[in-house]
């Protein structure tokens, strides 16, 4: 499965990572028949950070060419560990405005994609039955460690398109969509405390739509002082 960097096109590397079959485990983490685990295509950070932004600017697609399954293990595959591609995406090399460009572009891939299919089910208290990719959007800031990016020095030029993201997902009118949010501001509130409570405080002061669920009002309660896991 190894491929030099460059060589796929960016329709190419979407079918590389959305055109599978669901399979468990998932199939990011199996080995080939000789039971070698699989090297995922290494790519050039700069081209995969372009094909971040093409893909979370114009997520809707998704929604039409694909199953919520084969949507869920993609999207734990992209933000997790198994490819690091959010790591390769934000290495020093790569410009730093498209690096805040493909950060930038995580919201509409929450308005056009998560909020349009995630059930309205929270991923902390494991209700179901859930839509797949509920699962993807509760992790997404966690998994691949998104907002380590605001936590630690030399990504400074990534903290206000971070919490410039996670603020306007607050405003989407799903649930889940919510809860990621609040998730990835839980992780950053002993970093960034006074940021943290600024924007929890004024998600719980003027709740979209019809209101805040009480059990996502409490979890927003535990985001803001960093007690979320």
């Amino acid at each position: 499965m190894q491929r030099e960097s460059g060589t796929l096109t960016f329709e190419e590397w979407v079918q590389y990572v959305f055109d599978r079959p669901v399979t468990e485990p998932q199939w990011y983490w199996q080995n080939d028949p000789h039971g070698q685990a699989l090297d995922w295509w290494q790519p050039d950070p700069a081209v995969l950070a372009t094909y971040l932004a093409q893909l979370f600017e114009n997520a809707a697609f998704l929604a039409d060419r694909y199953n919520p399954e084969q949507l869920n293990q993609a999207f734990w595959f992209i933000a997790g560990s198994a490819s690091g591609y959010f790591n390769i995406a934000r290495l020093h090399g790569v410009p730093e405005d498209l690096q805040q460009r493909w950060v930038r572009a995580i919201f509409p891939l929450h308005r056009d994609l998560f909020a349009r299919l995630c059930s309205p089910h929270l991923g902390h208290l494991d209700e179901g039955p859930a839509n797949q990719l509920n699962s993807a959007a509760y992790m997404f800031w966690d998994m691949g460690c998104l907002e380590g990016a605001a936590m630690q020095r030399g990504w400074e030029h990534l903290v206000g398109p971070i919490f410039e993201v996670l603020e306007k997902i607050l405003t989407l009118p799903s649930i889940a969509c919510q809860e990621s949010a609040l998730h990835g501001l839980g992780h950053l509130a002993p970093y960034h405390q006074k940021r943290v409570a600024r924007i929890i405080n004024a998600y719980l002061a003027t709740p979209p739509q019809a209101g805040i669920p009480g059990k996502l009002h409490r979890y927003a309660e535990s985001a803001r002082i960093g007690a979320v896991q």
